[in-house]
């Protein structure tokens, strides 16, 4: 046997002696050897966007990615792509154009086309310089409703970034219970929303120093809003299911999301779950996507590919394009936690901070944070 140029002949040694060896030979000449990966020295086309079953406005973002060897200069590349022709079509032949709203957004009218269960949708672009792209055609399917969203406060064992640690940490988790169809095969994804209650802790007592200016002052105060309501969204959560292990059956308390015990529990905290029927295309699509990202370092991870999504270039058939346009039915739930309801003691805002500095604008404004001070149609009283 030629292993890199030398003969190794058969010995008598022990498989595991034997198997060693051919290891450090092999780690050997890998040091020395060159080996060229094309890591993305061209740009691609990004498009991300989706249909559903709720009224719209829908949106779909179109970007260029930047090339591993092609900014070797740093200098500022605009991904954005511009004066492009955006429209959503269906089978029946309906269609509409989206408005661009700048940085490479596209918008549906309100009132505009919107999901139908059973119909098949597509996205077609062309660029300003001619080049047409579009989605495979995805049919719509009926959503599966949620039946309850639950909740349970519990430790969880979280490993250092070093690897060598574990260590306890309380988490707030969430589950889903539904029904899933017996026919076909079924996929899933979950979202979620979050809506808290926020109070600025000095308020009060600035209030009542402060009545006493005019409303016309000359150096009036700064502004004093004691009550708000914040929103995050799921910007980099991903969770997606296939109906493999239970088709057909109940699903009870899934655990779809665990997150840290923040601030955000102070007071009131709703947290809107959405569940989406999707495609097998989009459910392949997300899940390698959650494994790249989920990737660890360790040499037992999923390697890095190039993740293709459903969208084409009709212009170009070799042309590589990122992305998805998903066609997908929703249903969702709401609940909400009172801080009552929560087995920890959470810390509020230091209000002056315990440094000694002055206090921030936080403490008198809860509108400094980017929360907004009307009430939302939803919130109980």
């Amino acid at each position: 046997m030629f292993l890199g140029g030398f003969r190794i002949k058969k010995f008598p040694f022990p498989t595991r002696l034997v198997s060693l060896i051919f290891i450090v030979i092999s780690g050997f000449f890998g040091c020395i050897q060159e080996i060229e990966l094309e890591l993305g020295k061209v740009s691609s086309l990004v498009i991300n966007g989706e249909i559903s079953n709720e009224p719209g406005p829908y949106k779909v973002k179109l970007s260029y990615s930047t090339g591993f060897n092609e900014n070797s200069l740093f200098v500022p590349i605009d991904p954005r792509v511009l004066k492009a022709e955006v429209k959503i079509v269906d089978d029946l032949g309906n269609e509409e154009v989206l408005n661009e709203i700048g940085d490479g957004k596209y918008i549906t009218t309100i009132g505009g086309i919107q999901g139908t269960i059973g119909r098949t949708y597509m996205l077609m672009i062309t660029l300003n310089n001619g080049e047409k792209y579009e989605s495979l055609p995805e049919r719509l399917k009926s959503p599966v409703p949620i039946d309850n969203v639950g909740f349970e406060f519990a430790s969880e064992a979280i490993l250092s970034n070093s690897g060598e640690n574990l260590s306890s940490e309380s988490r707030l988790k969430f589950n889903v219970s539904f029904t899933d169809p017996p026919e076909g095969k079924n996929y899933y994804r979950w979202r979620y929303e979050e809506v808290y209650e926020v109070i600025a802790p000095l308020a009060d007592s600035l209030m009542a120093t402060f009545q006493f200016f005019p409303p016309d002052c000359l150096f009036c105060p700064p502004p004093i809003i004691k009550r708000c309501w914040g929103k995050d969204f799921d910007n980099e959560y991903l969770y997606v299911e296939s109906d493999l292990f239970f088709n057909g059956r109940s699903v009870t308390a899934l655990e779809i999301l665990s997150m840290p015990i923040t601030r955000k529990l102070l007071i009131k905290y709703s947290v809107l779950v959405k569940q989406y029927s999707i495609s097998e295309g989009a459910y392949n699509y997300w899940n390698n996507l959650k494994g790249q990202i989920s990737n660890t370092g360790t040499i037992f991870e999923t390697p890095n590919f190039q993740i293709l999504g459903n969208i084409r270039s009709t212009s170009n058939s070799d042309e590589a394009v990122l992305g998805y346009f998903g066609v997908n039915s929703v249903s969702e739930k709401r609940i909400f936690i009172d801080n009552q309801e929560v087995p920890y003691a959470i810390v509020g805002l230091a209000c002056p901070p315990l440094d000694g500095t002055p206090p921030g604008a936080l403490c008198t404004n809860c509108t400094a944070g980017g929360a907004s001070q009307f009430i939302p149609s939803f919130w109980p009283e």
